[in-house]
């Protein structure tokens, strides 16, 4: 996985799009909480409800996926119904106010959010077997197919932003590269008559089943490629405790390069085991993905058979000799020409960037050891003038 540039400007027209309709739709299910609950109470009542949840036939009111399961609260008592009924208000309340933060916070933001919610809204019911469950929070999840879920997804309604917003957020992130593999190609393309042709995958870090709150949270929708999204992901899980999130600059992916005893040469990308760079380098598969990228290190090993340290310090003399004071050139000089497609200022917006960028200061530390060491050293002391050694 690699990084992201958090974009304020696209976080803060996320957040003014979806601030008041998100609001809105807190205060109508906040006021549907007490007649849902009651709605067998009274003829009134079940009109009230009607009214506010678009419903045309009584018969059909129980059909309404917001209150399709409150028979998990048929046999509970009216004092605990009611506290339960107090939490949800209460919960939603909290939502409210944090609504910013959830719409445009940070990952550590967004866990706090549900880490709070978790241990100050939950409550217990009793399954068909007469078993306590916690109906909102498990301990990783919010209970699937639960009142409190069918209202968190349609507060935080994916899929309307997903069919109406998802080409515009994308635009504006212009990231053109998959973050999860850095090598598939995710621009947003959006044709001369305004068609719309071509967009990245937008995932969900922290998956929506599971996590409905966050649907539509900007640093949780990735723009991530097909191929990572829907083969390779899926509906597995990350874990930031243990994974690694394009918006948060942790532990680094790197590959190295070796060679072997029969002078054949490897690109492998390594971590230590353990780190979140290790975990999600197995999580996306990079290691048999990049095995097919093989050939990259190859056309970098001929470059190296043909223009060796030897034969570019060969190659300075001759051509200082003979162009004269005005237009020398330098060891570096020439190799950054021989080996310019591996050298990059941007990889993470460069398909394989970033294995060329390492590849690329691999040989470097090859074909100039001395420089390297020395730039450590200054780099260490944090001196700011530098040597010319090449």
């Amino acid at each position: 996985m690699f990084h992201i540039d958090y974009k304020k400007e696209a976080a803060e027209w996320h957040k003014d799009l979806l601030h008041d309709t998100c609001i809105e739709r807190i205060n109508e299910y906040s006021n549907l909480v007490g007649l849902a609950f009651a709605k067998t109470s009274s003829h009134d009542d079940r009109i009230k409800f009607m009214e506010i949840s678009d419903i045309k036939d009584e018969k059909k009111l129980l059909e309404k996926p917001l209150i399709k399961n409150l028979k998990h609260y048929s046999n509970i008592d009216d004092v605990s119904l009611s506290d339960i009924e107090e939490r949800i208000g209460d919960m939603l309340s909290f939502i409210n106010s944090e609504l910013d933060n959830i719409l445009i916070g940070t990952p550590e933001q967004l866990l706090s959010i549900y880490k709070r919610i978790r241990d100050n809204y939950n409550y217990m019911i009793s399954d068909a077997d007469g078993k306590d469950r916690i109906e909102l929070y498990n301990e990783r999840s919010i209970t699937q197919e639960g009142f409190v879920f069918n209202i968190l997804e349609k507060v935080f309604d994916y899929n309307d932003y997903s069919s109406n917003h998802a080409y515009e957020l994308t635009k504006r992130l212009n990231v053109s590269i998959c973050p999860y593999c850095n090598r598939e190609y995710i621009d947003t393309i959006i044709d001369e008559n305004n068609k719309k042709v071509a967009r990245p995958d937008l995932d969900h870090y922290f998956g929506q089943k599971k996590l409905p709150l966050f649907r539509l949270s900007f640093q949780n929708l990735i723009p991530s490629g097909a191929i990572c999204n829907r083969s390779i992901k899926g509906q597995r899980e990350l874990d930031i405790n243990k994974h690694m999130h394009p918006y948060i600059k942790d532990d680094m992916i790197h590959f190295k390069l070796k060679m072997g005893p029969d002078l054949e040469i490897k690109c492998n990308i390594e971590a230590e085991e353990g780190t979140k760079a290790f975990n999600t380098i197995d999580f996306f598969k990079l290691k048999p993905i990049y095995s097919c990228h093989s050939n990259v290190a190859v056309k970098a090993f001929d470059i190296m058979k043909e223009y060796t340290p030897e034969y570019i310090a060969d190659l300075v003399r001759i051509l200082n000799g003979r162009l004269g004071q005005g237009r020398r050139t330098s060891k570096k000089k020439l190799f950054e020409i021989f080996f310019s497609e591996f050298k990059t200022d941007d990889p993470e917006n460069e398909m394989l960037g970033n294995m060329k960028s390492d590849i690329y200061n691999s040989i470097k530390n090859i074909y100039f050891p001395m420089y390297i060491r020395i730039m450590k050293c200054y780099t260490e002391r944090a001196v700011d003038k530098r040597p010319k050694i090449w």
